[in-house]
């Protein structure tokens, strides 16, 4: 199962449903070398994201927060237990990124807003 992800795309759309859920299986049994094949890919995809928000300046901390989001808390599950496969697995994480660059970037605007000099 390992190498079908390493030598194949796993997340592209051709395969999407069966693979992805083959994939987040894989993912949930902390398979090393399915993670570091996913987390280079994700991250090209993120930093596209992060470029089109022209917040590619603060992308480790984005794509920190996004890896702790997937993998959650000792108190949280992560979003990859919860995904249903009823998206593409691509979509499903692309969103939850922008969510984390829109909370990042609201975040950051309050804190300028209240320090902005008069």
């Amino acid at each position: 199962m390992q190498d079908k992800f390493i030598n194949n795309s796993f997340a592209s759309d051709d395969n999407m449903f069966a693979n992805d859920m083959e994939l987040i299986s894989a993912l949930l049994l902390n398979d090393e070398r399915v993670w570091t094949s996913f987390l280079k890919q994700y991250r090209k995809i993120c930093l596209i994201i992060a470029c089109q928000h022209d917040v590619a300046h603060i992308f480790d901390e984005l794509f920190s927060n996004f890896i702790l989001k997937l993998t959650g808390t000792s108190e949280k599950s992560g979003v990859l237990e919860k995904y249903d496969g009823s998206a593409s697995l691509k979509t499903y994480l692309s969103v939850i990124f922008r969510r984390i660059v829109f909370v990042i970037i609201a975040t950051k605007t309050e804190k300028d807003i209240m320090f902005c000099p008069k």
